[in-house]
């Protein structure tokens, strides 16, 4: 059986990866063989985290027909660096509380959102209806991850919501809800308590309103991510390891 390798897991072990560069470059330890002792230890059990990570994600979803994962895994592999279908999704998107919508000629079906009543309550059952949703009506999967966030706030899959959830509002151009996701993830003890968790998560979030912030000079502040110039993420990426590694001195500094 082959295994599906979702864009998230990658994400996370670039993370994992910038940090443990990070943290060498900052902190300047001497080369001893305990070192490279240690170093070897530090990827063997991020290589197993990110493995677990990506096991976790892919039991929880529930099978489909064969091209259809095909055609999301696609999906997801292209999101940050290739342009999303723009009739797919609106122009623009409404703040993290997002309104009902109901069907009507003025409204596409991909931006109606499911009415309260019909979201499951079942955490696997919310999983399920978001994955499958995501390419078709984002709208129905944001709005069943919100529903799970704000049932199973302390579940321990709820990181990896998070992440799943945020690349859906980039997705669709809305990076205050991004944003605010952000704010609402480092709030929770499950992720405020694990100290290198909230580090990737606050990286995360440095970049994203860098590129928002980017985006609204040049008169696009809704652009869907997949659509972002590639040397816009790069400046991005490079403003938010410079606000970290000056954030990482500054905490430094208060030790002292």
């Amino acid at each position: 059986m082959q295994m599906q390798i979702r864009i998230s897991a990658i994400v996370l072990a670039l993370f994992m990866s910038i940090g443990l560069v990070v943290g060498s470059i900052l902190l300047r330890p001497a080369l001893t063989q305990t070192l490279y002792i240690k170093f070897a230890a530090l990827i063997a059990g991020a290589g197993l985290l990110v493995t677990a990570y990506n096991h976790l994600l892919t039991r929880r979803r529930s099978p489909v027909e064969p091209s259809f994962q095909e055609s999301a895994l696609a999906a997801d592999s292209s999101d940050m660096y290739t342009a999303a279908s723009v009739d797919a999704v609106p122009a623009e998107m409404p703040p993290p509380d997002i309104p009902v919508l109901h069907p009507t000629e003025d409204v596409p079906e991909e931006q109606v959102v499911m009415t309260e009543e019909l979201l499951p309550d079942d955490l696997d059952d919310l999983l399920d209806m978001a994955f499958e949703a995501a390419e078709e009506n984002p709208l129905h999967a944001v709005a069943a991850y919100q529903r799970a966030l704000e049932r199973y706030p302390n579940d321990s899959y709820m990181p990896y919501l998070i992440i799943e959830l945020s690349t859906l509002y980039k997705r669709l151009g809305n990076y205050d809800a991004a944003l605010a996701l952000f704010d609402q993830a480092l709030a929770l003890p499950l992720i405020a308590k694990n100290a290198a968790m909230a580090q990737e998560f606050r990286r995360s979030q440095k970049a994203l309103a860098a590129v928002s912030h980017m985006l609204a000079a040049r008169g696009t502040p809704a652009l869907p991510f997949g659509e972002v110039p590639k040397e816009l993420l790069a400046e991005a990426d490079r403003r938010a390891d410079a606000q970290t590694t000056s954030d990482i001195f500054s905490k430094m500094e208060e030790y002292k």
